[in-house]
């Protein structure tokens, strides 16, 4: 007995017997084994081993891959087939485009710019009905709103009242619960981007505001027969201005509502749905410039543009056309303001066509690094004002300045004796911003220096930065048509005084200020403050803070130069040419929105580049 406990204390703590199993046939095996512990008992366990060599398991192997290769196919197929549907709405929307342009050129081939036609209304039926059937269908099946939910369980309830075979054997609580409730194909998400800052949004709504006013007043003088024009009180024209009124409203309310929308169903008729309005947004782009290229026409219709000096332009700009016009419509209502009204519809178009564009390209795409790292932080809101304060008061300087200067030309200019001084105030006054803008541009570029590029995928934001650089290029291309258009004009006049001098100087200076400022803005965006003492600095968010407010007074001196200052028989005369004024007011919504976005994106910059960094728990 004491040899057998000897012979068991020597074996180890855990040792483990195999025990040979048997060979079979079946799916399964089992294999045994012993285990022999300290206390002298034999514990027996057993091991499933699957038999990997069964004819089956074989069977169920390849059934499995053969699955896994028709799923993955049928994913391919699909995506391919949304890759060119996706395609397919490109070229529609740049043939109603194409489509939507010969329309208004034709207009004024014929001389017919202010008198809509069959043409017309059938168009602009087709576009802005398309847009309103679109939004219907994202309210009443993308986003399944309350208001819609309950238009159609009334529809389904007077559908079963309408039937009394069916309504007999029918509850009424099993038709309300008779159809599943399906979750909205369209959702509004805190992890998805959001398409343009709340800034931006709001000028949309604001410039969205002015054209519903435009729109209504053609509608409201029609309707009480007051000073009408009867080619505004056609009915062409009313289907197409009320038609176009009710998809301004509807289109600044869906943008401004729905700028975090995730569209996970109905692919198709999204993306056709969003080149759609991309197409209508710029077919009222391109109408509304050619309006004020028109308007512009008939304003210098009687001027001459004979290259003479200033002490004999007095005799000229006293002459009177001969035939003296009526104003009527809407254009006598507005007077002077229906430039500003027509820049207001172009702006708003320009926006929403880039938003729609965007929303475009988010169709059916997953949420970025960015967007769930900014779930995390969703609900803190915070605003560093530290480090503005001389910027700040440096800009409201600036904007006092500004108003100073237009308020003196505008009470000089109509007198004809200071008209040269008026025009010198005002385009020395915007020579003198540009200037400082200039300065203050490679300042920042200086002092902005010791930030550090956005590595990570989480620091930035795809959607947005998209939609800022496209709005951004477009107002670039018409500040530099503008600018080196002046600068040739200006050039080739062949006669030289001070006025001419001020004016190319001007030009010069727009043309390297936007083309800095440009390049700013671009790459500002890309910046952060990535340590500590970075964020305690804050180096450049002065100067930053300076610029956003000295864009928002080149906004204000861009609309009074388009409106009146720019296109002026004076000036024009200065530039040689009536192509001189086109080119400003085709340019001018141009102009004035990249004064416009540029505010909003510095507005960016300041935001996010010197943003602390919130500490979240995961």
């Amino acid at each position: 007995m004491t040899s057998e406990i000897d012979m068991m204390d020597s074996l180890p703590h855990l040792a483990t017997l195999p025990v040979p199993y048997p060979q079979s046939s079946s799916d399964y095996v089992t294999s045994q084994s012993a285990t022999l512990t300290m206390n002298g008992t034999i514990e027996s366990r057993s091991t499933t081993i699957s038999s990997l060599h069964s004819p089956s398991n074989l069977r169920d192997s390849l059934s499995s891959s053969k699955q896994k290769e028709t799923v993955q196919s049928y994913k391919t197929m699909q995506h391919s087939i949304q890759e060119l549907f996706s395609l397919f709405t490109c070229f529609y929307a740049m043939f109603l485009t194409i489509v939507g342009l010969i329309i208004e050129l034709s207009h004024i081939f014929n001389e017919q710019l202010y008198a809509e036609d069959a043409n017309d209304m059938i168009y602009a039926v087709y576009m802005y009905g398309g847009s309103l059937l679109f939004f219907i269908y994202c309210y009443s099946v993308l986003l399944k709103t309350g208001v819609s939910r309950a238009l159609i369980g009334g529809v389904r309830r007077a559908t079963v009242k309408l039937d009394p075979a069916s309504s007999k054997d029918t509850d009424p609580i099993m038709i309300r619960h008779a159809t599943p409730h399906k979750d909205p194909k369209a959702t509004h998400s805190s992890v998805r981007a959001s398409t343009g800052s709340l800034y931006l949004r709001l000028g949309c709504v604001v410039f969205g505001i002015f054209g519903i006013v435009y729109y209504g007043l053609i509608l409201s003088i029609c309707a009480f027969g007051g000073n009408v024009n009867q080619d505004e009180c056609n009915v062409p024209t009313l289907v197409v201005s009320g038609f176009a009124s009710v998809f301004i409203f509807v289109q600044m309310h869906f943008i401004f509502c729905n700028s975090k929308i995730t569209v996970h169903g109905s692919l198709k008729i999204a993306r056709l749905g969003m080149m759609h309005l991309v197409a209508t947004n710029l077919w009222t782009w391109m109408r509304y410039i050619l309006l004020e290229e028109e308007s512009t026409t008939l304003e210098l219709s009687h001027a001459s543009f004979t290259p003479i000096n200033y002490a004999t332009l007095n005799n000229v700009t006293e002459r009177k056309p001969e035939v003296e016009e009526i104003c009527k419509g809407v254009r006598c209502v507005l007077g002077n303001s229906i430039e500003f009204v027509y820049t207001c519809v172009v702006e708003y178009a320009m926006v929403c066509a880039g938003v729609s564009f965007v929303f475009w390209t988010n169709v059916g795409r997953g949420p970025s690094t960015y967007q769930k790292l900014k779930l995390r932080r969703a609900n803190v809101i915070s605003i560093d004002c530290s480090r503005t304060t001389t910027g700040l008061f440096c800009g409201f300087v600036i904007i006092a300045f500004t108003f100073i200067c237009i308020a003196i030309f505008n009470a000089y200019v109509t007198d004809e004796k200071s008209k040269l001084l008026a025009n010198t105030l005002f385009f020395s006054t915007d020579g003198v911003l540009l200037l400082c803008s200039l300065v203050a541009i490679v300042f920042a570029f200086w002092r902005m220096r010791k930030l550090n590029f956005k590595k990570e995928e989480g620091d930035i934001d795809e959607s947005a930065e998209l939609l800022d650089r496209i709005l951004l290029v477009v107002g670039l291309v018409g500040e530099l048509i503008f600018s080196i258009g002046g600068i040739m004009s200006l050039a080739h006049t062949g006669w030289t005084n001070l006025m001419i001098v001020i004016l190319l100087v001007v030009q010069v200076i727009r043309l390297f200020q936007v083309v800095l400022q440009s390049a700013l803005l671009l790459i500002g965006g890309k910046l952060k403050a990535a340590s500590q003492e970075l964020r305690d600095t804050k180096p450049g968010k002065q100067v930053v803070t300076f610029l956003l407010i000295i864009n928002i007074a080149l906004f204000i001196m861009n609309t009074v130069e388009a409106q009146k200052a720019g296109v002026t028989e004076d000036i024009v005369r200065y530039y040689g040419s009536k192509a001189w004024a086109l080119l400003v007011r085709g340019c001018s919504p141009l102009n004035i929105f990249y004064r416009f976005h540029s505010s909003v994106c510095f507005a960016e910059i300041w935001k996010h580049s010197y943003k602390i960094p919130h500490t979240t728990l995961n």
